[in-house]
């Protein structure tokens, strides 16, 4: 088991309700996080410090680009985003970065992506958005369990749309991302839908989210709903409540299980996944200075149709 340091800051700046973090992800790659202070009318988002996790996330795809490279990502409770500005860093083709639906958390997201000191690994001013010269990255506040079709629907096939529809389009996306921070409904979201085909995505990533236990089966709809078959979920996490360990692991015990999967909207469909160990490591505990810990890293393989015979066509 390997043992090292969760991570580098190298540098810490404030600014009204962020802070920005040069973070070290390995020698030669170095990207500035922008944070979430932890204020608010929500309470605690736990979104005011790069967990260990993202950390262990974001070094494993540093290691391992080609998971990532020419593929749709997707990441769920992304706080400061590092495993998907690592995954922009190694081309994947298009990455959706969500979290809770609070405005705090996705402005910050965005002022990464925009943060000009990222241009050498991220290009300038990384923006959202469609129609000419479509975005490779998407922010959407998500809730676990609830309907996917935004998320499918971004950064998909848009072949069909014409230049002047595609403008259109984008205006309605503008007006659909206003009322996802508004929590209201438009009619640009429902045009916004008819004009992108939903796609799925080949891999998600999560960090630090399985201490939240309630929401085991939240998140695995979530993750069932925009993986495709043969998708992958890379999970990364610690045990950080005392006596809860077997309450963590359940969650990988509940992704094995068949069940129906499908949010509001969605037609359900039947499936499980299959879960593999992938490693873990000793790191400094980000939450008490001089303690370690270990992280613990999981990918997540989804299947579809009957269990027995899918397992049997697979060997």
């Amino acid at each position: 088991m390997r043992e090292r340091a969760s991570l580098l800051v190298l540098a810490s700046t404030s600014q009204q309700d962020q802070e920005s973090h040069l973070i070290e992800v390995s020698p030669s790659l170095r990207l500035h996080v922008t944070l979430a202070k932890d204020s608010g009318p929500n309470g605690s988002l736990f979104a005011y410090s790069v967990w260990n996790g993202s950390v262990m996330l974001a070094r494993y795809l540093d290691s391992n680009p080609t998971l990532v490279q020419g593929k749709r990502v997707i990441e769920f409770g992304a706080a400061g985003a590092l495993p998907s500005l690592i995954a922009l860093v190694h081309e994947c083709e298009f990455a959706m970065i969500t979290d809770y639906p609070d405005q705090r958390l996705l402005d910050a997201i965005r002022t990464s992506l925009k943060d000009v000191r990222n241009e050498p690994w991220l290009g300038l001013g990384r923006e959202e958005g469609g129609g000419e010269g479509e975005s490779r990255v998407g922010v959407q506040s998500h809730l676990w369990g609830s309907d996917c079709g935004r998320l499918m629907r971004a950064g998909g096939d848009r072949s069909h749309v014409d230049k002047g529809e595609g403008k259109r389009r984008k205006r309605n996306q503008d007006e659909a991302d206003k009322a996802d921070r508004e929590g209201e409904s438009t009619e640009g979201e429902e045009a916004a839908a008819v004009t992108a085909v939903p796609v799925a995505y080949d891999v998600a990533l999560v960090g630090e989210c399985l201490w939240l236990h309630d929401q085991h089966s939240n998140l695995l709809c979530s993750l069932f709903q925009t993986l495709r078959p043969g998708g992958i979920a890379l999970v990364c996490f610690a045990h950080h409540v005392p006596g809860c360990e077997e309450r963590d692991l359940r969650f990988f015990t509940l992704a094995t299980q068949r069940q129906r999967y499908g949010g509001r909207g969605e037609e359900e469909e039947e499936g499980w996944f299959v879960v593999t160990k992938i490693g873990e490591e000793r790191m400094g505990y980000m939450h008490r200075e001089g303690t370690m810990v270990t992280q613990f890293l999981y990918e997540l393989e989804k299947r579809v149709g009957e269990k027995g015979k899918v397992e049997e066509e697979s060997r």
